[in-house]
């Protein structure tokens, strides 16, 4: 099934063209002496590979680093917008209904999370890898219903 799609590559540009697939390829993770952010042990933090967002389907597909394929229904990506908008600027981050549920586009953000832009023009929520891989909704992640999680903010 064709569609448009957008796409960025390695270096993070971005550029719309005719595709059945929204593809990303994440860029290296590089840590030298004094990055900020730099998580305490980087073999543990989360690094995407890849990531599928077919044009008006309602999932998102990232395959990670360590192997795992993790499943992300833009409800539930919607739904856990963790901006301060969203879900105020305290406690945990909590599932709320609502919301166009068409994703527009896909940026990387750093070496360390995405930006989802929303058909409705929201974009302010940044979905850090690590989030991102608590969020996954495959069977292997998720027991019971996905919208009754709470989250600690990072």
């Amino acid at each position: 099934m064709a569609g448009h799609g957008a796409r960025a590559d390695s270096r993070g540009t971005h550029s719309t063209r005719r595709e059945s697939r929204h593809v990303f390829r994440a860029r290296t993770h590089l840590y030298g002496p004094g990055c900020m952010g730099r998580p305490s042990n980087v073999s543990d933090a989360p690094e995407p590979v890849e990531l599928r967002a077919p044009r008006g389907a309602r999932v998102l597909e990232i395959d990670w680093r360590d192997g795992h394929a993790g499943i992300y229904p833009h409800e539930l990506l919607r739904g856990y917008c963790p901006c301060a908008h969203c879900q105020g600027h305290e406690g945990p981050i909590r599932f709320v209904e609502g919301g166009n549920l068409d994703l527009e586009d896909i940026q990387q953000v750093g070496n360390y999370a995405l930006r989802l832009v929303w058909g409705d023009g929201h974009q302010t929520g940044i979905y850090s890898y690590r989030f991102l891989r608590e969020l996954c909704t495959c069977s292997s992640c998720v027991e019971g219903d996905p919208k009754k999680r709470a989250f600690w903010r990072q």
